[in-house]
């Protein structure tokens, strides 16, 4: 494997130990206020006792938000596959529609063995930079989110690799964008070669996806006898017979179900 190139600085920690991969998501840890602390709930008082006059009610405080979905508002995906080897290309603009400065972390569940190749994240003028966590970090990570109730669909994700990365600030009515690239080998099942990337975005965003496309580019050494995706209504270009190209792309969508590709 040839060594990891980054335009940011990556903290590799272990190995992956990954077998499936998800696309990016933004989780939602703190919404703040304009001096950026945490407002607390103001507690209720004890019960008082029989016959006491009780204290006047204090008024209910504003709850503490600790998961507000921002919306995914492009979602692309370029796919090169040369044999069994794929590189990834994925750009995806996250929207905070919210009128308070969030605090959060992008989380992306790796293949295992995928060697990133590139991660960009603009934090204030600033590259963001990531570190590359393994299954047992990102299981403690994972399991924690879904105990705070944000997402228990990641629990699909426990056992896997990930990268992390914090951002500060999230601001308000503003995009935030990520690029990730990353290298991986495909698997082959007698003769039977398949990719997976979800699209489910729909329990991570706050409205439809505005802009989505997968665009996945195949050539082989042999003649590709087939290539198909079950998942999604792809545009099949088969300009060679080692050649293909598969073309996906949606407005204003809320995609519900992965994206899946065969080809043998």
């Amino acid at each position: 494997m040839r060594h990891i190139h980054s335009i940011v600085a990556l903290t590799l920690l272990a190995f992956f130990t990954a077998d499936a991969f998800a696309g990016g998501l933004i989780v939602v840890t703190k919404r703040l206020g304009a001096n950026d602390a945490v407002v607390e709930p103001i507690p209720l008082p004890r019960p008082v006792p029989p016959r006491i006059r009780p204290p006047r009610p204090i008024p209910r405080p504003m709850p503490v938000y600790r998961f507000a979905p921002l919306q995914t508002q492009q979602h692309h995906v370029k796919v090169t596959i040369k044999d069994q080897v794929a590189i990834t290309e994925i750009d995806q603009t996250f929207f905070n529609p919210n009128s308070s400065r969030l605090e959060g972390d992008f989380i992306f569940p790796l293949p295992a063995g995928a060697q990133i190749d590139e991660f960009t994240m603009d934090v204030n003028g600033k590259q963001q930079a990531a570190e590359l966590l393994n299954a047992e970090k990102a299981r403690k990570i994972y399991t924690d989110i879904v105990r705070s109730q944000q997402d228990p669909a990641l629990l699909e994700y426990v056992g896997r690799g990930m990268l992390k990365c914090r951002i500060f600030p999230i601001e308000p009515r503003k995009p935030k964008r990520v690029t990730l690239k990353y290298t991986q080998l495909l698997k082959s099942d007698t003769g039977l070669v398949g990719y997976r990337f979800p699209l489910n975005t729909k329990k991570y965003s706050a409205g439809p996806v505005q802009d989505m496309s997968v665009t996945v580019n195949l050539s082989s050494q042999q003649i590709i006898k087939s290539v198909y995706s079950p998942s999604h209504e792809v545009k099949i270009d088969r300009p060679a017979p080692n050649k293909a190209t598969l073309s996906y792309a949606a407005k204003n969508v809320v995609p519900d179900i992965d994206y899946h590709l065969y080809f043998s």
